[in-house]
């Protein structure tokens, strides 16, 4: 496998978004295991797009960017016109909010930050889709290893919740 350095990735989708969108882009940036410097070899690049107005014709557009990129099946993540992210849920967003970095634009600009009560709606919801994903593998999922791995993941998601909620609110 060839090398892979997500600096000049980033570099790289960054020039060919601002190229494509140019007025329309509002904001470019990641976060995830690359964010939180935790990322191996399988990991992919959660990247956040948030364009003034997002139309099939740039979904199209932002499908040929990723594909034209060396290492595109590392791609993944978001993108969303602005108004949407605005009245997005908040309790569903307190990820980009806090744990996002900003390569272009400032997210904090684009969306109010989570309250109290969102957190605590992002916790319970976080448990309850736990318990069902608990439940969910030990009757019918054959990779125990692979389902503890995606559990983990999930209650390191909750707990991260809960952090913000306790150190940033």
């Amino acid at each position: 496998m060839r090398n892979f350095d997500l600096q000049i990735w980033l570099d790289l989708i960054q020039e060919k978004i601002k190229t494509a969108f140019e007025d329309n882009l509002l904001f470019i940036g990641y976060h995830s295991s690359y964010r939180r410097l935790e990322a191996t070899e399988k990991s992919d690049i959660d990247l956040i797009v948030i364009l003034k107005n997002l139309s099939v014709k740039d979904l199209k557009k932002y499908r040929e960017i990723v594909s034209s990129m060396p290492f595109k099946e590392k791609c993944c993540g978001f993108i969303s016109g602005e108004k949407e992210i605005q009245n997005w849920s908040k309790s569903d967003i307190f990820q980009f909010y806090y744990e996002t970095e900003n390569l272009y634009g400032d997210i904090k600009k684009l969306i109010t930050p989570p309250v109290k009560e969102d957190i605590k709606i992002a916790v319970k919801m976080g448990v309850e889709t736990l318990y069902h994903s608990l439940c969910h593998s030990f009757l019918f999922d054959a990779d125990k290893a692979e389902s503890l791995s995606n559990l983990y993941k999930m209650t390191f998601f909750i707990m991260q919740v809960e952090i913000n909620y306790i150190f940033k609110i």
